[in-house]
């Protein structure tokens, strides 16, 4: 249906098996595939099986909260470290 209404590639949304990604490849051309940093599939390996676009999209959002926390919690940390200044 994607091919259908114009794409130029489809996205099985959510195929990470290695195997059905390259058969999918094969039988209906580029794809679309989710990878996240650090997940089973690198950028490399799906391209070596043909894949043409990759899409991290909550991978990023999810890296850039958890980074976000930790920087909070030690921002956070140096706050709860400092004398209470209404003593003084």
């Amino acid at each position: 249906m994607y091919r259908q209404a114009g794409a130029d590639c489809t996205y099985p949304i959510l195929l990470s098996d290695e195997a059905i990604i390259s058969e999918f490849v094969r039988a209906v051309g580029p794809i679309n595939v989710n990878l996240r940093i650090g997940g089973p599939l690198s950028l490399q390996r799906v391209a070596a099986l043909g894949v043409r676009r990759v899409t991290y999209a909550a991978s990023l959002f999810r890296e850039t909260r958890a980074s976000l926390e930790l920087l909070a919690g030690a921002v956070q940390a140096d706050v709860t470290a400092l004398p209470d200044l209404r003593d003084v």
